[in-house]
């Protein structure tokens, strides 16, 4: 989420990293254009045929490519700041955006994609934000001052003066109240937006201009609780208003549906038109708080296919996509390409990983991964290095774990297990797996019955990396004696096995939260059963070093929790860490102004709102 000023930092450190809608351990599904609560990956990539390891499917030698030596790569120019003088900004640009799926809403009680968010964070504000740093930091166009009490659980927060809706009514702190008591409200279906709202036991309109946040418990994530997008009262109605009495879930009736096709916000940009499944249209609204955005329109126009996302970018159609790493790397260095375009390209803090059944409940347990020396034999088996290279080409890195380098709480001392079948094997015969000299199969005697170490990994469908690192994975696997079959689900279905423990393992991918604390769901003993701790993973210190963590407000002390939560769970390998992805992106040459985090690109602040082009350089 983004809002548009000038941001002025706390005097506070801050807890430094956070997620998109502040969704905590976002799940990143292997898919192209993911809708729900889930980010979308690249478009499918086609698995590698038998000799993968030799090239990358579909085109020639990965080695061939190399980002660094790519001169269309993060020029400087993509990145210069807007000049003080404004007569040298073209301020009648319209910026053409690509979604690569049709919003379901535009109401931001409701938002739960990627896309809706792009389009929500043009058309809504909010008291507070985060920067590209992931510092928390005050949105200066709409609070005057804040304070907070010693025991840091009730802040109190003064807003500026004559703010004003897109509609002209005036926004006071009576919205600010309204909005959390709208997400509060158990009618209203918002259970994304809720979670972590929920830590706040009451926000309260003191006076037109001040409002009040109680925090049930004073703890070091409790600043992140206040970011949510305000929403307009006299528009939504309280409890009493008519509309919402005739609809309480403010979801259905057609006077919510309309509210959410054309929403009036308050942010730097008014909404104009939305034509389902084709384009989305804001303009610069003149009467904004804060700093106004430099472009004077922006266009999100709707791409489901990639390739012709492509297409339309080489044509000046588009200005901006987000490309997969097959397009980056073969597709994007034609002359066509260079008439218009750049490349953007920075490492992320997501990663994509295999996660091993480890449940030791009789009704749920397998008999392979709830032994750790066998999720270790499991990660020597894994060829990482041939996978970034035919698979991603060269344009990601192997994943060091739950955090990645560049994060506060990243552990330097995490070693990360290397490719060796050697290793493999005597890690798997330590385990009892035994090779049968008849068959080269690897079998072991559990309660009176002779098991042979066969599993099923279970892909998500239309994943663009998950066959290719099958095939390869089972080759590897094959040479120590294990042997590897796939399934295909739909996202839901596959869901749904996770939660039954109906598995041997599956592979998907992983976002850090907001603050590593939101991290706790997938790790806790205690969400083995209910939450998204989908492979039982059980480690009493890192439990412990949990509970720690979110109570303890020395930054340093908590770093040292967090990077020791860091290393045991990599050494434990309840999920084997494949490869962190970069963000690879394609810009119009004449755009400045680009930020990258490592999220990527959009939903930090300011993001877009910085982005510009000179007066002698117009896009159209």
């Amino acid at each position: 989420m983004e809002y548009g000023s000038r941001a002025v930092k706390s005097s506070e450190k801050p807890a430094e990293y956070i997620d998109m809608k502040l969704w905590t351990g976002l799940l990143i599904l292997l898919l192209a254009g993911a809708g729900c609560s889930y980010q979308g990956e690249d478009s499918p990539v086609a698995a590698p045929s038998d000799d993968a390891a030799k090239t990358a499917p579909g085109t020639a030698p990965a080695e061939l490519y190399s980002p660094d030596k790519d001169p269309l790569v993060n020029p400087d120019s993509l990145f210069q700041k807007a000049p003080a003088e404004p007569e040298k900004i073209a301020r009648d640009e319209t910026l053409v955006r690509y979604l690569k799926s049709d919003p379901g809403t535009l109401n931001p009680l409701f938002t739960s994609s990627v896309y809706e968010t792009y389009v929500e964070d043009t058309l809504f504000d909010g008291l507070f934000t985060f920067n590209s740093d992931f510092e928390w930091i005050i949105n200066e166009s709409m609070v005057e001052s804040w304070e907070k009490t010693e025991d840091h659980k009730t802040w109190t927060v003064k807003l500026r003066a004559e703010l004003k809706w897109h509609d002209g009514h005036p926004l006071t702190a009576h919205d600010v109240a309204f909005t959390w008591e709208a997400i509060m409200d158990d009618a209203v279906p918002t259970k994304t937006l809720r979670s972590g709202r929920d830590q706040l036991e009451s926000v309260t309109a003191l006076d037109d201009l001040t409002v009040r946040f109680v925090h049930k418990e004073a703890l070091p994530t409790g600043k992140w609780n206040m970011l949510y997008s305000i929403l307009p009262k006299h528009i939504i109605g309280d409890k009493n208003d008519e509309n919402r009495k005739k609809d309480p879930s403010l979801k259905k009736d057609p006077y919510y549906l309309n509210y959410a096709q054309a929403p009036i916000g308050c942010g730097p940009y008014k909404f104009v038109r939305w034509e389902r499944n084709r384009e989305i249209v804001v303009e610069r609204w003149d009467d904004y708080h804060g700093k106004k955005p430099h472009f004077k329109r922006q266009i999100f126009k709707v791409v489901k296919d990639p390739n012709q996302a492509l297409n339309l970018f080489k044509k000046g159609e588009l200005d901006e996509i987000e490309i997969n790493p097959l397009q980056f790397a073969t597709q994007t260095n034609d002359t066509d390409f260079a008439k218009l375009g750049v490349k953007a390209f920075a490492p992320t803090w997501s990663y994509y990983c295999v996660g091993w059944n480890g449940s030791l409940k009789p009704d749920k347990a397998n008999p392979f991964f709830a032994d750790r020396r066998v999720r270790r034999a499991m990660a020597h088996a894994a060829n990482i290095p041939l996978v970034l290279k035919n698979l991603t080409y060269g344009l990601s890195r192997q994943a060091s774990g739950i955090f990645q380098p560049g994060a506060w709480m990243y552990n330097e001392q995490v070693q990360l297990l290397s490719y060796d079948l050697d290793k493999a094997r005597a890690l798997l015969d330590e385990a009892g797996w035994k090779i049968n000299e008849s068959d080269g199969a690897r079998y072991k005697e559990i309660d009176g019955k002779r098991i042979k170490f066969e599993f099923t990994l279970l892909l998500p469908q239309g994943s663009s990396l998950g066959p290719g690192f099958a095939a390869i994975f089972m080759e590897d696997l094959a040479q120590i004696g294990v042997s590897l079959k796939q399934q295909t689900l739909d996202f839901s279905a596959l869901l749904d096995r996770l939660r039954g423990k109906n598995y041997e393992a599956f592979m998907l991918g992983w976002s850090t939260g907001i603050d590593p604390d939101t991290n706790r769901n997938l790790w806790h003993t205690d969400e083995a059963e209910s939450g998204r701790n989908f492979v039982s993973y059980s480690n009493p210190r890192v439990d412990e070093l949990f509970e720690l963590s979110r109570r303890e407000f020395d930054t340093t002390k908590r770093a040292d929790q967090f990077k020791e939560i860091h290393k045991l769970i990599y050494d434990d390998q309840p999920y084997m860490f494949i490869l962190s992805r970069a963000a690879t992106w394609a810009f119009h040459k004449r755009i400045r102004g680009v930020t990258f985090s490592p999220r990527g690109v959009f939903s930090v602040y300011p993001s877009h709102l910085d982005w510009w082009v000179r007066k002698e350089d117009k896009l159209r």
